[in-house]
This record gives structure tokens, sequence and C-alpha cells, in this order.
């Protein structure tokens, strides 16, 4: 239980719980939440852009005028 949520007596103990504030702190940590997620997300979406960048140009690098991929598993591509 959240001490924020409770009220109270003169003695210490429990009086009542302010239940119209339970909404409003259950947005607040929903919103937090979601501000993360989009955080998340937009790192997600760089890196994702990042890895597809990098793939088209080591696929360009590795290919032939022809469009066929490079032989490179050869030793000695000479020796043929």
């Amino acid at each position: 239980m959240n001490p924020d949520l409770v009220v109270r007596d003169a003695k210490g103990e429990i009086y009542t719980v302010r239940y119209e504030a339970v909404n409003a702190m259950l947005l607040n940590e929903f919103l937090k939440e979601h501000k993360k997620v989009e955080q998340l997300e937009a790192t997600v979406a760089a890196a994702t852009k990042g890895f597809s960048i990098d793939c088209r140009r080591a696929a360009k690098r590795n290919s032939n005028p022809d469009g066929k991929p490079e032989r490179t598993s050869r030793a000695n591509p000479e020796s043929e």
C-alpha cells in the first residue's frame, strides 16, 4: 500500500484510504512506463535502420558488377 493513499487518525492508525487518488497515481505510472517504451522503440528503430544500411553496404561491397556475390572461400584463387 502506498502511504500517500492512506489517511491516518490522531493515533496513527489507518482511518481511510484516498481512493480518489488511485486513478491519478495509476495514470502517472502508466505514462512513465509508456515513455520508456517509446524510447526503447526509437532505439530499436535506429539500430534496425543502421543494421540495414550496414547490410546493404556489405552486400554491395561483396558483389561483382554482374550482381553475383564474390567467392571468398578459396584459399588461393590464382592457382586455378
